[in-house]
C-alpha cells in the first residue's frame, strides 16, 4: 500500500546518493537508518538489507536487519548463509544502532540468492506454508543458470491462487 512505499522512497534516494560517494555499507546502513528515523513517522520501520559485493576480492559484505536469511549456493549446495543480525531500519537512534556488517569470501563461483518472505509465507489450497525447506530445496536443486525458473515454477504448482498472498521477491546474483 501507500504507507509501505513511503520509506522505500526515502531509501532509494539514500541510497544512490552514498552509492555515488562510494562509502563504506555499514555507513549506508546507518544513514538510512538515520534518515528513516528523521523523516518518518514514529513505528515506521523497514526491513532492509544491503551490501556490497567485490567480483575483484570475491567478497560480499552484507548488513541484514529484519530480512530472511540470504542464502550463497554453490553448485547444488548452500555453502553460506548471510542472517539477520539487526533490527529493522528506522527503529534505533544513532548511538544504539549496530552497522557491523558480515564480509564473507568465496574460492569458486556462487549465486547469491535473496527473498522476501512472501515466498516462505505462501499458501497452498490446505493452507500449508511454502516454508524454508521447500525454498532451499527448489535452490538446490537446480542449476545456477536455471535456479529462478524452477523456483517458479514451483511455486506456481504450489500456490492456491483463489487465496490473497503476499507479494514475492527473489533476486539471483552470480558471483564470479
Amino acid at each position: 500500500g501507500l504507507a509501505a512505499s513511503l520509506p522505500t522512497l526515502l531509501v532509494n534516494q539514500v541510497f544512490h546518493g552514498m552509492c555515488k560517494k562510494q562509502l563504506p555499507i555499514a555507513d549506508l546502513a546507518r544513514e538510512i537508518n538515520l534518515r528513516q528515523r528523521m523523516s518518518m513517522p514514529i513505528g515506521c520501520f523497514t526491513a532492509l538489507g544491503v551490501g556490497v559485493i567485490d567480483n575483484f576480492n570475491h567478497t560480499i559484505e552484507i548488513w541484514n536487519g529484519g530480512l530472511p536469511d540470504f542464502y550463497v549456493i554453490n553448485n547444488q549446495e548452500i555453502i553460506k548463509q548471510f542472517s539477520s543480525q539487526h533490527v529493522f531500519s528506522g527503529i534505533l537512534n544513532d548511538e544504539a544502532f549496530d552497522d557491523t556488517t558480515e564480509i564473507w569470501s568465496w574460492k569458486e563461483p556462487c549465486d547469491l540468492f535473496l527473498y522476501s518472505d512472501g515466498i516462505t509465507d505462501l499458501l497452498n489450497k490446505d493452507k500449508q506454508a511454502f516454508g524454508t525447506q521447500q525454498l532451499k530445496h527448489c535452490l538446490t536443486q537446480s542449476e545456477s543458470n536455471n535456479r529462478i525458473t524452477y523456483l517458479q515454477s514451483h511455486v506456481n504448482d504450489f500456490i492456491d491462487k483463489e487465496q490473497e498472498q503476499d507479494d514475492i521477491s527473489c533476486l539471483l546474483i552470480h558471483c564470479h
